[in-house]
């Protein structure tokens, strides 16, 4: 192995994957983590490799486009929270929508983590394919949730993110 992990030929990753869906099957009580493992290697998420070698790797997709995806499920989350407090329709905002055909990184990626958030992104149900390019509307509605006066949390906000994804 190179001194960079971050760095693996696809036959290495399918070797280490298959190692861990051995270990998925032959230690029952580590099942879920070795399968976490398994699925980090098979999708080729290089900022997750950390978790399989114990140590935080730099050289990964892009750290700013994984925290854009986590920033998303949170805002996502943070906007069904004001489903019954305001008449704005915020229901389309209950999953998380990135492209297929463009965004396919980022649709894998969204999905990995809501599939292993140890607590979840309250009121969002799914991450699935938009059917067209929303990236950059989720940076605009990020940039606007981040930079809300005083972090409050108002119905005007609610409608100043929106407003701001639509532009």
């Amino acid at each position: 192995m190179s001194d960079s992990a971050s760095y693996f030929s696809l036959t290495d990753r399918i070797n280490l994957a298959n190692q861990f869906r051995i270990l998925e099957r032959l230690d029952p009580e580590q099942a879920k983590e070795h399968a976490k493992k398994a699925e980090i290697l098979e999708s080729g998420f290089e900022g997750q490799y950390g978790v399989i070698f114990g140590r935080f790797e730099e050289k990964y997709l892009s750290a700013e486009d994984c925290i854009l995806v986590e920033k998303t499920l949170l805002l996502h989350s943070w906007l069904m929270d004001w489903k019954d407090k305001t008449n704005i329709d915020v229901s389309e905002y209950s999953q998380a929508l990135f492209d297929a055909n463009s965004e396919t990184d980022y649709l894998s990626y969204g999905q990995f983590l809501y599939n292993n958030a140890p607590y979840g992104y309250p009121g969002v149900t799914d991450v699935v394919n938009a059917g067209h390019p929303t990236i950059h509307r989720w940076r605009k509605m990020v940039d606007a949730w981040e930079n809300r006066e005083h972090r409050t949390n108002t119905e005007a906000d609610v409608s100043r993110i929106i407003t701001a994804g639509l532009s």
